[in-house]
C-alpha cells in the first residue's frame, strides 16, 4: 500500500501527491473523514522512475546552454514544464523530450552574495513527476 497526501478536494473531485514508489498497479481507496470509503480496483499504475544520467556541461554560467541526458524525464507526461539547477529556474527550455532536455542556465536570486553555488538538477514535468540528479551543477556566478 502507498499513502498519498491529498492537495485539492471537493464533492466531485481528489487531487493527490503520490510519493515515488516501484512501477506497478494497484487499487484506489478514498477514505473520508466520517469513515466513508469508496474504491476502484487496478484504478492507479505507478510508471517507472525518470533518471538523470548525464548533465553537461555540469558548471556555468547564466545563459549557458546545459544538456540533460537521461530516460523518461518527461514523467509519463507530454512534455518538460520546468527545470532547476541548483534551485534556479532555467531561464528557457530549448527542446524537450523523454531522453534529453536543453536548458538556458537562469539567474540564481542572489548572484553577488557568493562565488559559486552548488546543488541537484531537477526536471519537472507536466504531470507534476519529478527528476533529480543531487549535487550535479555548480553555478559561477561572481
Amino acid at each position: 500500500n502507498v499513502s498519498a497526501t491529498v492537495v485539492d478536494s471537493n464533492n466531485t473531485f481528489v487531487r493527490l501527491v503520490a510519493p515515488s514508489s516501484l512501477a506497478k498497479q494497484g487499487d484506489v481507496l478514498l477514505i473520508a473523514d466520517t469513515g466513508a470509503y469508496v474504491s476502484l480496483a487496478n484504478a492507479w499504475s505507478f510508471g517507472t522512475a525518470g533518471v538523470i544520467t548525464l548533465v553537461t556541461p555540469n558548471a556555468g554560467w547564466f545563459g549557458n546552454l546545459v544538456t540533460i541526458r537521461g530516460t523518461v524525464l518527461r514523467g509519463l507526461g507530454a512534455r518538460v514544464a520546468s527545470v532547476y539547477l541548483a534551485g534556479t529556474a532555467a531561464r528557457l527550455i530549448r527542446s524537450e523530450n523523454d531522453t534529453e532536455v536543453v536548458v538556458e542556465a537562469g539567474l540564481p536570486a542572489q548572484p553577488f552574495a557568493v562565488n559559486t553555488i552548488a546543488g541537484a538538477v531537477t526536471v519537472v514535468a507536466d504531470t507534476g513527476a519529478t527528476v533529480t540528479l543531487d549535487s550535479q551543477w555548480l553555478y559561477y556566478v561572481a
